[in-house]
């Protein structure tokens, strides 16, 4: 370095000199270094290792997240996004981010998760997919995401669960993002069903999404299941109570006009019904002056008029009737009557003398109706 020297320098280490007659040496130029003293060469820094400055002595190694693909290289390369590299001094960045995770930025040294509601099925990725609708995905670092089972829904994406069908409303299958409603005729006191309770017999369920069903009004009825209303009692019958399916017919004796009935009319005197199930009373029959009452009216039968006997002379129906024939016996302990009106019989429940003095009676079991 100097005149009149009698020796040589040695270059220090970090510094070479690859010619003679020199009066210094060269820095170790970026990418490269001198690891001793002495050296007329610089060494490249391998891959896996680079050196940004001059006049070093040694290489740097890639830190984590980053790479040296190649030698003599002055910087280290981040890895890009979708993988990553924990490890010192690598060439290459050796791990794509696997199935379930991602690695969203570059010059990362770790794999994420992807986080409960969102999955990925693939590796190498830079992102995660939210869970569909109908689905969902319940921890992280999951491959799939999983259908929302029969009687659960999921109408948003990105979710770690899903919602039970609400009362009054199921789902039938599955991966479903909507719940339905039940029915009219149809109720569900439950939540999480995956289907309907049709109304029982003598019950209805008026309108949709219902959670119960209401018993039939007395006076109507309903014979079928899932029904959305009930049938008005007919004419001629009833229904006593509420929750019934089946109406009743009136009973002889008995009527009803109206439609929506809780009970039945008795039929007034003078007019009967003779049969079950009427919507009307009949007026009884009235005997005429030529016949007499044989079976009275009632509520259930209508009166039977009789003819006057041939033999009778009068008829003083329609209760009753004489006779004046001579010879009538009426028992047989009667003596012989005159062809005179000595005696005048009405036969009203007994053997009876209305005009003279005599006795009767009915006589082998004979009865008077």
């Amino acid at each position: 370095p100097t005149s009149g020297q009698t020796y040589q320098n040695v270059c220090p280490a970090g510094k070479y000199q690859p010619s003679t007659g020199k009066t210094s040496c060269n820095n170790a130029t970026p990418g490269n270094y001198v690891p001793a003293s002495g050296r007329s060469y610089q060494t490249a820094c391998p891959a896996g290792r680079y050196q940004p400055y001059s006049g070093q002595t040694s290489c740097n190694n890639a830190t984590p997240g980053n790479y040296v693909p190649a030698s003599g290289r002055s910087y280290q390369t981040a890895c890009p996004a979708g993988r990553y590299e924990p490890n010192y001094g690598q060439t290459s960045c050796s791990r794509s981010a696997s199935p379930g995770h991602y690695v969203p930025v570059s010059g990362r040294s770790y794999q994420t998760q992807c986080p409960s509601g969102q999955y990925q099925p693939n590796s190498g990725s830079t992102s995660c997919i939210k869970a569909s609708l109908g689905y969902y995905v319940p921890t992280s670092g999951r491959t799939y995401q999983t259908a929302c089972p029969a009687g659960q829904y999921q109408s948003a994406t990105g979710r770690s669960s899903c919602n039970n069908a609400s009362p009054g409303h199921y789902v039938p299958v599955s991966g479903r993002s909507y719940q339905n409603q039940c029915p009219a005729g149809q109720y569900q006191p439950g939540s999480g069903r995956t289907s309907c309770i049709k109304a029982s017999l003598g019950h209805y369920v008026l309108g949709s999404a219902k959670t119960q069903q209401t018993a039939c009004a007395a006076g109507t009825y309903q014979n079928q299941t899932g029904q959305d209303n009930c049938l008005d009692s007919s004419p001629g019958y009833f229904v006593p109570t509420s929750g019934e399916s089946a109406q009743t017919p009136c009973n002889p004796g008995f009527y009803q006009g109206g439609t929506r009935q809780t009970s039945c009319i008795a039929a007034p005197d003078g007019y009967f019904v003779a049969q079950s199930g009427q919507s009307d009373i009949t007026a009884c029959l009235v005997c005429t002056s030529s016949k007499y009452e044989s079976s009275a009216c009632s509520a259930t039968a209508n009166r039977v008029c009789g003819d006057c006997s041939e033999s009778c002379i009068t008829c003083n129906g329609p209760s009753e009737f004489s006779c004046t024939t001579p010879e009538l016996i009426f028992s047989s302990n009667f003596d012989f009557i005159a062809p005179t009106l000595l005696h005048r019989w009405s036969f009203n429940g007994d053997a009876s003398d209305t005009a003279g003095n005599a006795t009767a009676g009915l006589i082998n079991g004979a009865a008077i109706n």
